[in-house]
């Protein structure tokens, strides 16, 4: 989801691209870190957004070519970090937009480097909140409106949103989808979709 720059590409005069990815870990261990080392390498990975990264060895939450920036809501710290490939990216942690909800997992930065300036987020949205929408809806305009102070070209937000809606290529809408169909202000934001299934349950279950 994002404003302005397209979530895969970010660049101006100088036509520097950079390679965006998301993904809910379910929980970072030695063996998805080395997953994510690897995909990040392999795919040329330069901004990673993690949801649910939940682990207690401080080791798991370093990927060896890769900086990353924790949920910055410390009092409710659930797992939502963002890598940057550091020798490409700088970041900085925007505090004030975790700190809007206690009950959606997001990291929020601004990230630098040649040919960008972006305000990027992580996020999750667990299901059965119902104020999750509106609250994140929030945190999109505020982000929006940060750009003009923070200088930044736009607003990319990557995550697990749990909202299916046929509008993005799902089989069927759920109650988050319907809502942010609804509220999202789509002259300000466009969503970008996978063309695959981008779920895969424990019994290989896919779901769009």
């Amino acid at each position: 989801m994002d404003s302005n720059p397209p979530a895969n590409t970010s660049g101006n005069v100088n036509h520097t691209k950079y390679n965006f990815c998301s993904i809910n870990i379910c929980g970072m261990s030695a063996r998805s870190k080395f997953c994510l080392d690897k995909y990040c390498y392999d795919k040329g990975i330069d901004v990673l957004a993690v949801q649910e990264s939940f682990t207690s060895d401080p080791s798991n939450k370093c990927l060896l070519s890769m900086m990353a920036m924790e949920d910055s809501n410390e009092a409710k710290n659930r797992g939502a970090m963002i890598f940057i490939n550091n020798r490409k990216l700088n970041m900085v942690p925007i505090i004030e937009l975790s700190k809007m909800s206690n009950n959606i997992d997001t990291a929020w930065g601004l990230i630098t480097g040649p040919g960008v300036r972006l305000i990027v987020g992580s996020v999750y949205l667990k299901l059965g909140y119902k104020p999750s929408i509106t609250e994140f809806i929030s945190m999109l305009k505020r982000a929006k409106a940060l750009c003009h102070q923070l200088h930044a070209s736009g607003v990319t937000v990557l995550g697990d949103f749990n909202a299916r809606h046929e509008l993005w290529g799902d089989s069927i809408a759920n109650s988050y989808g319907l809502e942010l169909v609804k509220h999202l202000d789509f002259q300000d934001f466009t969503i970008s979709a996978a063309d695959k299934p981008s779920f895969l349950s424990i019994v290989r279950c896919v779901t769009a």
